[in-house]
């Protein structure tokens, strides 16, 4: 039964994929050439809206699980193609089309505010590599790959993000040269593995990945200040780092799948620490955390952090 219900949830999101792919190919073989319509910005304003739809879509599939987690991708490919039909009706001197939405589930609440509307909504937390991440610090690829990551600094601690499409799979992810190799991730539940880094005379970080025939994933670095803040709660799947900024509190941990879990606190050198609290399965478990910390969560299922 439960391979069933994975091999239904990887139809879906290959389903929305041939949707992504089919409109990016509807966008390379339009017609209209921008620097001929320069007297026109509402024409080029419809296209630009296209374009940036299309990108959308992209950014917000990665990591998605299911049709649910993919509701953003789906208003992103009908704002798209509202914008292709709009050019199209401008250049044929007709009105834009009225706007249509299919009927999509919510997504999942991740206990973040809601985003202003009309504002682009950035991916949650280690779904997608920050927009300013520069291509010597960011990666992308299928089945299996090696790369060679460059910090932005070897004076700064930085956080490594590897995420990989797929569960059900045999995935590895392992880091530093052929000789020395760290196992960082070996799963075939866990997809999303984060790794604090200390500052390191080594500017290049090596990684080795195998997703699996067919799977895609995509690794990067982020500066630690790009971690999110534990205020009331957080939830996530797989490895996380997040920033406390108050005083002293309790927290709770709510661990629920298979596979074990734990929070170390990092060290000022972004070293980890002893760690604050442990457990496997579906458990739920409390501690305190001293006062402001980066906290490394190490987890194979998902989870909730909850101040008390």
């Amino acid at each position: 039964m439960g391979r069933l219900f994975r091999r239904r949830r990887a139809d879906e999101l290959a389903e929305i994929d041939a949707e992504i792919t089919a409109f990016g190919e509807a966008l390379m073989r339009h017609s209209l050439v921008p620097s001929a319509h320069a007297g026109d910005p509402t024409l080029l304003a419809d296209y630009e809206r296209a374009l940036h739809s299309y990108e959308q879509a992209k950014r917000d599939l990665v990591g998605d699980r299911d049709r649910r987690d993919a509701a953003d991708v789906l208003r992103a490919l009908d704002e798209g193609r509202h914008a292709l039909a709009s050019v199209d009706a401008r250049l044929a001197g007709e009105p834009a089309p009225p706007r249509t939405a299919r009927l999509v589930t919510a997504p999942k609440p991740t206990g973040d505010p809601p985003k202003p509307t009309g504002q682009p909504k950035p991916p949650p937390p280690f779904k997608m590599w920050p927009q300013n991440t520069g291509k010597a610090r960011r990666a992308q690829g299928q089945y299996n790959g090696e790369v060679t990551l460059q910090r932005p600094s070897i004076d700064r601690p930085v956080l490594l993000v590897v995420r990989i499409r797929y569960e059900d799979r045999h995935n590895l992810v392992e880091m530093g040269p052929p000789d020395r190799r760290t196992t960082l991730l070996r799963s075939k539940r866990q997809r999303r593995v984060v790794v604090p880094l200390p500052a390191s005379e080594e500017r290049e970080v090596h990684l080795a990945i195998k997703a699996g025939f067919g799977n895609s994933w995509w690794a990067w670095l982020q500066p630690v200040d790009t971690a999110p803040v534990l205020r009331d709660q957080l939830g996530g799947e797989g490895g996380y780092v997040f920033r406390y900024d108050g005083g002293p509190t309790q927290i709770r941990m709510r661990h629920s799948t298979p596979g074990t879990f734990s929070l170390t606190v990092l060290t000022p050198a972004f070293e980890k620490g002893e760690p604050l609290l442990s457990g496997r399965g579906d458990t739920t478990i409390e501690a305190v955390l001293e006062g402001p910390a980066y906290v490394h969560v190490h987890a194979e299922g998902a989870w909730t952090i909850q101040v008390l």
